[in-house]
């Protein structure tokens, strides 16, 4: 916790601080459920994303499209 709050790894206390950041001004602009559902959009388009990419890679190799979530 102290090599966070010293910013030690920069990638890491960037992308804490940020997304913390981004957190708090989402909630001081929209109510939580308003913000829960974005996000859970945002989790439900990266996943139809990535088993739509799945689909064409398989298209483009012509082998047997599989689920990547079995």
């Amino acid at each position: 916790m102290k090599d966070l709050l010293l910013w030690h790894d920069v990638k890491k206390s960037g992308f804490a601080f940020g997304s913390s950041l981004i957190v708090m001004l989402s909630l001081a602009l929209c109510s939580i459920i308003s913000v829960i559902s974005y996000l859970s959009l945002v989790v439900l388009t990266m996943t139809a994303s990535y088993r739509i990419y799945h689909l064409v890679m398989a298209m483009v190799k012509k082998t047997e499209a599989t689920n990547p979530y079995r």
